[in-house]
């Protein structure tokens, strides 16, 4: 599948299943959140909450009830809740933008 043709895919998909167990969101869930997607993925450690990414990120516990409860809710979750979301992520676009807090610290840790 060409570039195009994914996102002309995944702009239409309305939920995600995007299990990782990782301290950080993993690019899926961010990716398709920001393409109006509801995702499911799993809480790890010290990630138990992605609201400050987009609220149509939801953790479950990883197991297969409780991923299975989330996927019911994400399933329940309109696409009027999902657009309205999704204008008040923070789901950054720009390499440049992402990387420059965490660039500029690991800078001033090898000074």
């Amino acid at each position: 599948m060409n570039l195009e043709d994914y996102y002309k895919f995944a702009k239409t998909v309305d939920i995600t299943v995007s299990p990782m167990l990782a301290p950080h969101p993993n690019y899926p869930t961010l990716e398709l959140a920001s393409l109006g997607s509801m995702v499911v993925t799993t809480k790890y450690k010290t990630k138990q909450n992605l609201d400050r990414y987009c609220k149509n990120i939801l953790l479950a516990e990883p197991t297969a009830q409780d991923m299975a409860r989330h996927i019911v809710q994400a399933a329940k979750t309109s696409p009027e809740v999902r657009k309205a979301n999704l204008e008040h992520a923070h789901i950054g676009d720009s390499w440049t933008e992402n990387l420059e807090e965490p660039l500029s610290k690991l800078a001033a840790e090898l000074k």
